[in-house]
């Protein structure tokens, strides 16, 4: 009958009402803490595209570390061929998070949980860089914090140098939904930088990319891309290449292992870091 149809129709919309309401009180009386990083736990391992076992022992993250400076080949040419091969890693770099993006999985739960919850993350670390036309080796230390939540956040540096390049760079975020192994993102914003008594300012645009190769119980395995182009107020364009493995340590602490390819004024320069970076 007309009536008994138009009830059942009735219960059943009641019924997915009520689920609907219990899910969302449960949801709401959970702390921060259980719906931002609950669930690591028990989480599966992953390598690029393939899976391990929970409990299968990581594999081994860099074969042969990241020793062999590859200064010779970078400045041999002179700074014309250096600053070429350079711009061909900017054009590979921003080019690789489109072809992974298609190409990969939808992200696990707790992935896409953390994204949309506030996070904070703090990168310190120190090294040295060559091609300076001062000192062929220059120390430098370099702190970066970024906020972001959802789509959207903001991302502060500094890069603190006695005789080679510095600088002070400040950028607004845009960040994709993550995918399985990729969490992307478009950085512009201010940027300046130093080089004994020149100064140049302007704006930058980066592709900051971070690759997760496995992760187990909220340790995860990483690479940290980021190629941008520099294009200051003097009419000048520089680029940069920055890449990091980070290695987890706690869930939320990674030691960084890291190196730069970037030019200033077009001269083509390198550098190579290690230091820790936090997570929250």
């Amino acid at each position: 009958m007309l009536w008994l149809a138009r009830v059942r129709a009735l219960a059943t919309i009641l019924s997915l009402l009520t689920t609907a309401a219990s899910a969302q009180q449960e949801l709401s009386g959970q702390s921060y803490w259980d719906r931002c990083y609950g669930g690591t736990q028990g989480q599966p391992g992953y390598v690029v595209f393939g899976s391990y076992p929970t409990g299968h022992p990581p594999p081994s993250p860099v074969s042969g570390g990241m020793g062999g400076s590859p200064a010779g080949s970078f400045t041999g040419g002179g700074a014309g061929g250096g600053e070429a091969l350079l711009v061909v890693a900017v054009v590979a770099a921003a080019a690789l998070p489109i072809i992974v993006y298609a190409l990969d999985a939808d992200p696990p739960p707790q992935v896409l949980r953390r994204f949309y919850c506030p996070s904070v993350a703090f990168d310190g670390w120190g090294g040295a860089e060559s091609g300076h036309p001062t000192a062929p080796w220059a120390g430098i230390a370099a702190a970066r914090i970024r906020f972001a939540v959802s789509h959207f956040g903001t991302d502060v540096q500094f890069d603190v140098i006695f005789v080679g390049v510095g600088s002070f760079s400040v950028y607004v975020l845009l960040r994709p939904t993550p995918k399985e192994h990729l969490e992307g993102g478009l950085a512009l914003g201010y940027k300046r930088s130093y080089l004994g008594s020149s100064m140049r300012e302007g704006f930058e645009v980066g592709l900051p990319q971070l690759y997760t190769l496995w992760r187990l119980q909220g340790r995860q395995l990483q690479l940290e891309l980021r190629p941008g182009v520099f294009i200051t107020t003097q009419k000048t364009v520089d680029v940069s290449v920055d890449t990091a493995v980070l290695i987890p340590v706690l869930e939320f602490l990674s030691v960084r292992l890291g190196s730069r390819a970037f030019s200033y004024d077009g001269q083509p320069m390198l550098g190579v870091s290690g230091g820790l970076s936090l997570h929250l």
